[in-house]
C-alpha cells in the first residue's frame, strides 16, 4: 500500500545516505510504491495526475515534485513545505533537505507536482494540503503521535523560544500533536492540549530541515 505524505516524509527524514543518481527510487521507497518508470522525467511525462507549475504556491506538503535539467533523466524529490525538499544528491551520495531555490540556481527547472507516484495514487494528497512558497503561510502538521528523537526537547506555553518552559520531553517519549503548525523563530512548532487543559507548544524541527520529533509508527 502506498504511504501517506506524512509517512513518506517520516521515512525520507530517516534516510541519510545512498541513492546516488537514483532519485526516483528514493521517492518510490519513501512512498512504498512499485517501480514502474525508468526515470523521473518519464514518471512526470506519464503521470495521469500531474499539476504543471513553475511556482511553489499551492504545492502540497509531501508531494513528489519534478524538475527538468541535470541530464536527460530529470529529477524528483519530496516537497516539505516552506520552499524545502527532501532529495538525493549524486555528488556526495547523501540525502539532503535543500531549498528548492538552490536546485533552481543549479539549472534545474520546476515542472510541477503529482498526486501519484508512477500513477499509484498517494492517499490523502490533495491541493488543499499546501506547503506554500518559501517563508510564507503556515505548514501542515499531520495530527498523530510523535516520538522525540533528541536528548531533551522543551515544551512551552507559546510557539516561540521566548515562551515559558513548562515541561521537557526526552528521547523516546511520545506526544500526540494536533493538526496545527506554525513557523516562528526559525522553528516549526506543533501543539497539543496538556493534562491541565492548557495548550502546549513544542518545536517539531527547524525550518532548515533538522527534526526533533518524528512520526511514531
Amino acid at each position: 500500500m502506498v504511504n501517506t505524505p506524512s509517512r513518506a516524509i517520516a521515512k525520507a527524514n530517516g534516510i541519510t545516505s545512498g541513492y546516488g543518481g537514483l532519485c526516483l527510487a528514493f521517492v518510490q521507497d519513501c512512498y512504498n510504491a512499485q517501480a514502474v518508470e525508468p526515470s523521473a522525467i518519464s514518471a512526470w511525462n506519464n503521470s495521469q495526475h500531474k499539476h504543471p507549475t513553475s511556482s511553489l504556491d499551492g504545492i502540497p506538503v509531501g508531494a513528489p515534485i519534478y524538475f527538468s535539467g541535470g541530464g536527460p533523466y530529470g529529477h524528483v524529490a519530496i516537497y516539505l513545505g516552506n520552499g524545502m525538499m527532501r532529495t538525493t544528491n549524486s555528488t556526495d551520495n547523501l540525502i539532503h533537505t535543500d531549498p528548492v531555490s538552490t536546485w533552481q540556481s543549479w539549472g534545474y527547472t520546476l515542472l510541477g507536482w503529482t498526486e501519484d507516484i508512477e500513477n499509484q495514487l498517494i492517499p490523502g494528497l490533495t491541493s488543499g494540503t499546501s506547503g506554500g512558497s518559501t517563508n510564507t503561510g503556515n505548514p501542515i502538521v499531520i495530527a498523530g503521535r510523535y516520538r522525540c528523537v533528541v536528548d531533551a526537547l522543551n515544551v512551552r506555553d507559546a510557539p516561540t523560544i521566548n515562551g515559558t518552559v513548562v515541561a521537557t520531553y526526552t528521547r523516546g517519549q511520545t506526544v500526540n500533536l494536533e493538526a496545527w503548525g506554525e513557523y516562528h523563530d526559525g522553528y516549526l512548532w506543533g501543539r497539543y492540549t496538556g493534562g491541565s487543559g492548557n495548550t502546549r507548544y513544542i518545536a517539531i524541527g527547524t525550518q532548515s530541515g533538522d527534526w526533533y520529533l518524528a512520526i511514531d509508527n
